[in-house]
C-alpha cells in the first residue's frame, strides 16, 4: 500500500510522535510506501520513510496548521494514495489517531467559552474536529481512550462504527527482564543511590501540563527525614528553568534532577 501520513510536529521524546513511529515502522517493514508530510521534525530521520517538509506561515498557530492543510493537499491528491492517515485532527483524513482528548469538551468547561467561541482560533479547532468526528465525515478513528470516545460521540454525534478501539499496549524493551535486579542495582549505583533511597520517576514531555512542579512540592512537603532519603528524577524535554526555580524555592533543589530526553527509559523504570 501506498500511504500518506500527516504530522504536525515530530517530536522524539513525545508520546504523539513515539506511536506514529512504532505503527508506522510496522507498515513499513510490511512492504508499504510512507510518505510523511509536516511542519517540523526535531530528531534524525527514520529510515524507510519518505519525509515531505511543508514549508507554512502565519503569524498563529492555527493560522500555520490551515496553511500546512492547504499546501499539502494538492500533492496528497496527487499521489495516488491508498490511505490518509492522520496524526493531528484535519479534514480529509481515511484514519486518525486519536491521541488527543476532545478540544471542545475541554473549551466547553471553560467559564469563558462564552465569548471565546466567536474567537477565530476556537472556531478553527472545533471545526477541524468536526472535520474528523461530524456525522458527515467519513474518517475512521483509532481510540486509545473510552473516556474520550464517549466524550466525542456526546459532542458530535459519531457513528460508533467509526471509532475503534485500540488494545492498551507496551514495548518490548518495557517488559521486566531476569537480570532485571543486577540492572536496577547497577544503575542507581551510577546515580550515587544508596539501596535504601526512594527514587521519584517522572516520564514524559510538557512539564507543566505532567504535574512536574505539583512532584515536587509534594516531595519538599515530606517530614525531613524522609525526604533526606528521597530524589525526583525527571525524564523529558522541556523547559526545566521554572522548574528549578521552584525546587530551589523549596529546598529541595539538590533532590531534584531534569535528565533530559533519553533513549535508555527502560533503566530508569527498573531503578
Amino acid at each position: 500500500m501506498k500511504l500518506a501520513v500527516c504530522l504536525y510536529k515530530y517530536f522524539a521524546y513525545g508520546g504523539l510522535a513515539r506511536d506514529f513511529r512504532r505503527i508506522l515502522e510496522i507498515r513499513r517493514d510490511a512492504g508499504d510506501e510512507i510518505d510523511v508530510y509536516y511542519i517540523e521534525w526535531q530528531g534524525d530521520p527514520i529510515p524507510g520513510f519518505n519525509q515531505i517538509p511543508i514549508k507554512v506561515s502565519g503569524l498563529t498557530n492555527h493560522a500555520k496548521v490551515r496553511d500546512f492543510y492547504n499546501k499539502s493537499r494538492p500533492l496528497i491528491a496527487a499521489g495516488n494514495y491508498d490511505l490518509v492517515i492522520g496524526f493531528n485532527k484535519m479534514p480529509g483524513l481515511d484514519l486518525y489517531y486519536a491521541a488527543d482528548p476532545c478540544y471542545l469538551a475541554r473549551v466547553r468547561q471553560e467559564s469563558s467559552y462564552i465569548i471565546k467561541q466567536f474567537f477565530g482560533r476556537v472556531r478553527f479547532y472545533e471545526a477541524w474536529e468536526r472535520a474528523v468526528f461530524g456525522p458527515q465525515s467519513h474518517t475512521v478513528s483509532m481510540m486509545i481512550s473510552s473516556v474520550q470516545r464517549k466524550l466525542f460521540e456526546q459532542y458530535y454525534q459519531t457513528p460508533p462504527e467509526r471509532l475503534v478501539d485500540l488494545p492498551p499496549g507496551i514495548d518490548p524493551d518495557r517488559v521486566r527482564p531476569d537480570d532485571w535486579q543486577m540492572q536496577r542495582q547497577q544503575f542507581r549505583q551510577q546515580l550515587s543511590l544508596n539501596d535504601d533511597d526512594f527514587l521519584l520517576l517522572m516520564i514524559g514531555s510538557g512539564f507543566k501540563r505532567k504535574g512536574a512542579d505539583f512532584a515536587i512540592e509534594a516531595m519538599a512537603a515530606l517530614p525531613q527525614a524522609l525526604r533526606e532519603k528521597t530524589h525526583l528524577y525527571v525524564v523529558g524535554e522541556d523547559n526545566a528553568k521554572p522548574f528549578e526555580q521552584l525546587a530551589h524555592k523549596l529546598d529541595v533543589a539538590e533532590r531534584t534532577h531534569f535528565m533530559g530526553g533519553r533513549d535508555d527509559v527502560s533503566k530508569w523504570l527498573l531503578s
